[in-house]
């Protein structure tokens, strides 16, 4: 009698869903479990945007900015890590949003509007690690002497076409190697974290040994005497005090400020629980190794981001400032003639490389390829949440395919590539990558606060998943509940200030992504309905692994 009401539920799942397994094999263990977060988030945020943000808010403290922003991710994360215990599944935040929060705000927020966030940030990524190619490129080429390398990367700072062209070989270049094994995948990743972790290490070095009242002589040394100077008395000259006395809104108000422009430097630690049904132990993997590689990396953004402003002082805003009238074509003929040798984009290598004497430590300290460690990551959350929406059978089936001999869903790797260089040249020629990020910080946002309503309610709605997983209770609260209402107020604030520099134009890409994301759940939806299938049965059940 069970045996034929086991098979009786095992055909009734082969009807709700694609197959009876994913087809997907448990290739991430901890170490890998650890490093995803640090690879999927360290990226664009650091290695520019917590150089540039203090034009904009120039009496904040980037630093202090990175450590409020820690706290509420760190909650955010760990409603993931306890849910990954739980129910460890590919497209993981679809799977727990869609079961237990609401089939619709699951499918449209963890699946459609994440899966055109993976879009979004493959070519933005892309774009910025295209635009941070010429700051390497240059330092490295004139230290080893290399004239080519030079001319090369100063090329690409005035051609369209050469950028597009590089953002296209990036692209390539992640597709290829996430077309490989999982475990293969995860190999060159190690070997990837390594050599950016060995430019990192020698780049703290160097901002930790020096102060303000050693950067000239050792800028100088870099960029040729008197080049220090030049951008001091630049910024005194354009009135860079009047600037910031008409620009900031003091210590605090900047500083809060910047989280609405820095929170995209910590998003992506959502990314181990999109793949769950490919990690190997996940009560080990996720609750201490994930949690561990997310807040490794934090502090990592904490230090590194203090040791450079505190070596700096206010240079790096003297500098973000000159480099803006630079751009903007406001500086005579003969200044701008002056600084074009050393006026490169405001970024960590920059910074770092500018404080070295020798040309190996030099070459070293402008190693800064995190994005496109970054960029390489944006695919496995985007294929896995078509993956999981397409199991489901509430998506096109061909993105569930999988691979036998990779145990990869190459279509839809394929699929996502075409698409993110498609999203990469139009919005960054038409729009400008400003749309893409505002929109990308706000739908992840997003994200995470469903994902935190669905912590609250799950031990009671699902107490079966609940039951799986930690079981500890906080004041007679279940642990997930608690840390889901911490995570639901923190997340809920930066939703809110994630809002802060979308425009109109912003607004209405995103409406046209949630409109086309509407119309597809409605067609899937009838289209099972039509088969003999509500959507309430399909999402009644928990996928297979």
């Amino acid at each position: 009698m069970t045996s034929k009401s086991s098979t009786l539920t095992e055909e009734f799942k082969v009807q709700l869903f694609l197959r009876n397994s994913t087809g997907l094999v448990k290739e991430i263990g901890p170490f890998g479990s650890f490093l995803l977060p640090w690879l999927s988030i360290a990226g664009s945020g650091i290695s520019v945007y917590a150089i540039q943000v203090i034009y904009y808010y120039p009496e904040g403290s980037v630093p202090l900015c990175m450590l409020v922003l820690a706290i509420p991710c760190t909650l955010s994360l760990l409603t993931f890590a306890l849910m990954g215990i739980m129910t460890p599944r590919a497209a993981g935040a679809y799977v727990w949003t869609s079961r237990v929060l609401d089939p619709f705000v699951g499918w449209f927020g963890a699946g459609w509007l994440y899966w055109m966030c993976g879009f979004v940030t493959i070519g933005l990524i892309g774009y910025v690690f295209e635009s941070l190619i010429p700051v390497m490129f240059i330092i490295i080429g004139q230290a080893v002497g290399l004239p080519g390398l030079v001319s090369f990367a100063t090329a690409m700072e005035g051609n369209v076409w050469l950028q597009g062209e590089v953002i296209a070989a990036i692209i390539a270049i992640c597709t290829l190697v996430n077309l490989v094994q999982v475990k293969y995948f995860m190999r060159v990743l190690m070997v990837l974290w390594a050599m950016n972790c060995v430019g990192l290490v020698v780049s703290m070095a160097l901002f930790a040994v020096n102060n303000p009242t050693t950067i000239p002589a050792a800028w100088n040394n870099v960029w040729g005497a008197g080049s220090y100077q030049m951008i001091v008395n630049l910024a005194n000259k354009y009135n860079l005090a009047g600037y910031v006395a008409t620009t900031t809104g003091g210590f605090w108000s900047d500083t809060l400020s910047m989280c609405a422009f820095l929170f995209w430097a910590l998003i992506g630690w959502e990314i181990n629980s999109y793949v769950g049904g490919e990690v190997r132990n996940p009560r080990s993997s996720f609750l201490y190794f994930y949690t561990a590689g997310f807040i490794a990396t934090a502090v990592w953004y904490v230090l590194v981001s203090f040791l450079a402003y505190n070596a700096y002082g206010g240079f790096i805003l003297q500098y973000n400032y000159v480099y803006q009238l630079f751009e903007a074509g406001k500086l005579t003929a003969t200044e701008s003639a002056a600084v074009t040798p050393y006026m490169l984009l405001p970024s960590m290598p920059l910074f770092s490389a500018s404080l070295a004497g020798s040309v190996a430590v030099r070459v070293l300290a402008a190693w800064w390829f995190w994005p496109l460690t970054g960029t390489v990551m944006g695919w496995l959350g985007c294929t896995r949440s078509m993956f999981g929406m397409a199991f489901d059978r509430m998506f096109p089936a061909v993105f569930g395919k999988v691979n036998e001999r990779s145990h990869t869903p190459l279509i839809a790797i394929l699929f996502t590539s075409v698409g993110g260089l498609i999203i990469a040249l139009i919005d960054f020629s038409a729009y400008g990558y400003m749309v893409s990020a505002a929109n990308s910080s706000f739908w992840f946002a997003f994200v995470y606060v469903i994902v935190a309503f669905t912590a609250i309610i799950l031990p009671y709605k699902r107490p079966d998943m609940w039951e799986k997983g930690t079981r500890r209770r906080i004041f007679g609260i279940p642990d997930l509940t608690f840390i889901g209402a911490l995570a639901t107020i923190g997340m809920l604030w930066l939703l809110t200030l994630s809002t802060i520099g979308i425009n109109l134009l912003a607004w209405n890409v995103s409406l046209i992504y949630m409109i086309i994301g509407i119309l597809i759940f409605v067609y899937y939806a009838a289209k099972n309905e039509r088969r003999g299938i509500n959507i309430t049965r399909i999402y009644g059940e928990i996928p297979p692994p």
